[in-house]
């Protein structure tokens, strides 16, 4: 795979354990380049603004959220936002849960969980999804380039690395193996986080990672071969909604034009951004370092606009279910979701 691929690497993943290391505080919302247009179109609210503070993941996915804060979308939507880092999806939950933040972003799989076992969690927007263009998804199984693996069949009884088992790459990389082919019981699944698994798999520790990006494009660089798109399940399902923004029971009661505010300005962000793909690369240059000639090729989500889909939520307890990972009793749409 080459040095210089691997520093690539190297220096995304630093930034990824600095935000890990910095989960449980506050991250000041990133400061933007006068040159990048900030606030030219944006009509600020002429009354008092309503503080919230949202934890999100530091990747290409939440760039709306950065977006309204740069184009003033949540000042004219009466909010002045703060932004905190969360490691994981699954981390940030906890701090909706105690206060410390008023809204998180995670994957259904997260929520879906949570609400298994008691949490008041409640999803109050869609965030992101699977790019529509099937050939485009931002998730993917990659081999080495020597591999004789060339199907997804000949990952059965093979070694494949995700970032978390039981999570939503586990639950999406077996369906999207079963639906072309392959039998995901055969798979031996290894819990590896996204920053390291380039490195195993040219080092023979794995025989496949599933990666997400910027280490698709990186690892493409260094001649890793796609063998089956993830979040798409093989291609089956473009669009698919896989993350929301999600708050509490509580919250949402006490604050509902808050999270009406805070949702009307995030589908506007999400149409931004999916007009606007230039706009999304120089935002997610403000906060992370990824490599401008990667940052370029980088594949990109889709960001729906309409409320968080009901096909969708229930497909994703089904597999949850179906695989064995759904701890609790399985939740109802309408228990998981207020829009």
């Amino acid at each position: 795979m080459g040095s210089k691929v691997l520093s690539k690497v190297a220096l995304v993943s630093a930034f990824v354990m600095a935000m890990t290391a910095c989960a449980s505080g506050p991250t000041s919302t990133p400061v933007v380049p006068e040159e990048s247009g900030a606030n030219e179109t944006a009509e600020p609210s002429t009354g008092e603004l309503t503080s919230i503070t949202v934890s999100l993941l530091p990747i290409t996915h939440t760039s709306p959220v950065h977006i309204a804060v740069q184009e003033g979308i949540f000042e004219e939507e009466g909010l002045d936002v703060t932004i905190e880092y969360g490691s994981t999806g699954a981390a940030i939950v906890p701090s909706v849960l105690n206060g410390s933040v008023d809204i998180g972003y995670a994957n259904i799989n997260s929520t879906i969980q949570g609400r298994s076992q008691g949490l008041p969690l409640i999803s109050i927007a869609t965030a992101d999804g699977a790019a529509q263009d099937v050939n485009m998804d931002t998730n993917v199984v990659l081999v080495a380039a020597d591999s004789d693996i060339q199907t997804p069949a000949d990952l059965n009884g093979k070694t494949i690395a995700v970032n978390a088992l039981g999570g939503l790459i586990y639950v999406t990389t077996r369906k999207a193996a079963d639906n072309l082919g392959a039998d995901s019981s055969t798979f031996e699944m290894v819990e590896i986080p996204f920053p390291e698994m380039l490195a195993a798999l040219e080092a023979g520790q794995v025989d496949a990672v599933s990666v997400t990006e910027p280490f698709y494009t990186i690892g493409s660089a260094g001649g890793a071969r796609e063998i089956l798109t993830v979040i798409n399940l093989g291609g089956e399902r473009p669009g698919f909604v896989t993350d929301t923004y999600f708050t509490t029971e509580e919250y949402l009661e006490q604050n509902p034009e808050v999270v009406a505010a805070f949702r009307r300005a995030i589908y506007r962000a999400n149409q931004m951004a999916n007009e606007n793909p230039d706009l999304v690369r120089q935002v997610v240059a403000t906060y992370t370092p990824i490599p401008e000639e990667i940052l370029a090729q980088m594949r990109l989500p889709f960001w729906p606009v309409e409320p968080i889909s009901r096909d969708d939520v229930e497909l994703m307890i089904s597999l949850m279910q179906d695989y064995g990972i759904l701890t609790g009793t399985a939740p109802t749409y309408e228990e998981l979701v207020r829009e």
